[in-house]
């Protein structure tokens, strides 16, 4: 019970199809509370579907989703009340100021207007854009739009989850500084759970507590960067030393291990996933001769790992 009450967001086997066209086969994933949770994956993934299924404007086919415990199906309005999303369309009304957009959204969410207006000055300074909020939308540049749509999203005093689709299109590293200064404060002090889609991975690598890849409607793989990295890959082992070259053919013939290049100064293996050799490894060098000097592990990068998920997914 305790684990359920902790995950805000839980989704088991979800499917979704458009005519013939499969949107989602058979997902799975979850969100803890106060997680900032990444989804990656490349156009037509299904993450907008995935999206508008948890905040119950699509239906599922099949499957189930729970979001705070309530099934978006039928609880749809009370889970919206209780989120904030930042999309690329961006939901404001072009002709009007920013302010103005700012009172309608506070006014139509039954926030406290004066308190949200305070806030949303506050937060217009921290994003450099408090000469622009008494002009028409429709006169401000991509960026500039899309930081009124982060200022009026942060509104919310405490939403118990935030969904955010590509909320960094346009914006310049200051910004995105303060985006994810903000983001952190919000999951850390307040709880507020974070699901997020980009196609940056090196953002999605620093920012992220765990990462959803999705492919073709199906949720490849969940976990921390480095548990993705060692999914794949296993993780990489560099000795540095004196290394003769009879430990080649002895290490070759370690299970779970490959060995990508050995020199009479260094040698570079991968330990496949699942395997916890490096031990044996170090026994084996040290009875073979080698002088080892240092011996390293690292995992590969996010990119190479999603880059490697997807491929595997056609």
């Amino acid at each position: 019970m305790a684990r359920q009450m902790d995950e805000v967001v839980v989704v088991n086997d979800l499917a979704k199809k458009y005519g013939e066209t499969v949107a989602l086969a058979g997902l799975s994933l979850s969100a803890k509370k106060g997680e900032v949770l990444g989804v990656a994956g490349p156009n037509g993934a299904g993450k907008t579907t995935l999206v508008k299924i948890l905040v119950g404007v699509t239906l599922r086919d099949s499957g189930d989703v729970r979001v705070f415990g309530w099934d978006p199906s039928t609880e749809g309005l009370r889970i919206r009340k209780s989120i904030s999303i930042v999309h690329q369309r961006g939901g404001m009304d072009p002709f009007l100021t920013a302010w103005d957009n700012f009172g309608i959204y506070l006014r139509l969410r039954g926030l406290d207007v004066k308190r949200g207006l305070a806030r949303a000055r506050a937060l217009s300074e921290r994003f450099g854009i408090n000469d622009l909020l008494h002009r028409p939308l429709v006169t401000l540049s991509g960026g500039e739009s899309r930081k009124v749509q982060l200022v009026r999203v942060f509104l919310h005093d405490s939403p118990r989850l935030l969904i955010m689709d590509e909320p960094t299109v346009g914006l310049d590293p200051a910004s995105r500084r303060v985006l994810w200064d903000h983001v952190r404060y919000i999951a850390t002090s307040l709880g507020t759970t974070i699901l997020w889609t980009t196609h940056d991975l090196h953002e999605m690598e620093s920012v992220s507590d765990r990462i959803a890849v999705i492919r073709k409607g199906r949720c490849l793989a969940l976990g921390t960067v480095n548990e993705l990295s060692e999914l794949v890959f296993g993780r990489v082992v560099e000795v540095h030393g004196e290394i003769p070259d009879s430990c080649r053919s002895v290490l070759d013939k370690v299970p779970g291990v490959n060995v990508l290049s050995i020199t009479p100064c260094s040698a570079v293996l991968v330990v496949e996933p699942g395997q916890e050799v490096v031990p044996l490894i170090t026994e084996i060098l040290v009875q073979n001769g080698c002088r080892i000097d240092s011996l390293t592990r690292r995992t590969f990068s996010l990119e190479e790992a999603f880059l490697q998920l997807t491929e595997e997914g056609d």
